[in-house]
């Protein structure tokens, strides 16, 4: 098809792909928002982007034996397969006198599906011990106690669907819950509150 130039409508018809000499085409001339992240190509190692929720109110955990969920929640929803996830979790918590300090694990629910492990979660120790991936203190925790833990690793799910990310706390002693963001006890200036937070970073594979 021959190349037409419309003065009229100020077109160019017949132009194929790739008919225009290389680099004559440069960031000058592309429109404001032209180049989207759905477009782009991005390299290996670069951030895609990033997702982030910081939670700073006071929430008593369940007061029952095993890993129970917190409202510490975010979503991200990868644009490749190929991406991998940054995930960045820190959780502020107290217990009760000589009850276990703060332990937890993150979890990950695809497209809305269960939440299950990621690849941060500790190995059976070969006996009883319980796989977490931030453990406390056994019977060391003081009610005037914050504890501050935290968590980065990276996560392949190979997806595009949206994925949430939770922290999970871990209670051994359901006579003992443990309390997010403050000491069991705050009667004092000395006692802390805290906050508790996820980042998720995409980065390109």
């Amino acid at each position: 098809m021959a190349i037409t130039i419309n003065g009229n409508t100020n077109t160019i018809s017949g132009l194929a792909v790739g008919g225009l000499p290389d680099g004559i085409v440069d960031t000058d001339m592309l429109a404001a928002g032209a180049a989207t992240k759905a477009k782009r190509t991005y390299s290996a190692g670069e951030i895609i982007q990033t997702q982030s929720f910081i939670y700073t109110a006071i929430t008593e955990s369940y007061s029952s034996r095993g890993f129970h969920a917190t409202p510490v929640t975010t979503q991200i929803t990868p644009v490749a397969t190929s991406s991998k996830i940054l995930v960045m979790a820190t959780l502020t918590a107290g217990n009760e006198a000589v009850g276990e300090g703060a332990a937890f694990k993150v979890m990950r629910s695809v497209g809305g599906a269960s939440y299950a492990d990621t690849v941060a979660v500790g190995a059976d120790a070969g006996n009883s011990s319980t796989q977490g991936a931030v453990g406390g203190l056994y019977d060391q925790n003081l009610a005037t106690h914050t504890d501050c833990r935290s968590i980065q690793f990276v996560d392949t799910p190979s997806t595009t669907s949206a994925i949430d990310y939770k922290i999970y706390v871990y209670l051994w002693d359901g006579d003992k819950p443990c309390t997010i963001n403050r000491p069991h006890t705050a009667s004092s200036g000395e006692h802390i509150t805290g906050s508790s937070s996820i980042i998720l970073m995409e980065v390109a594979g």
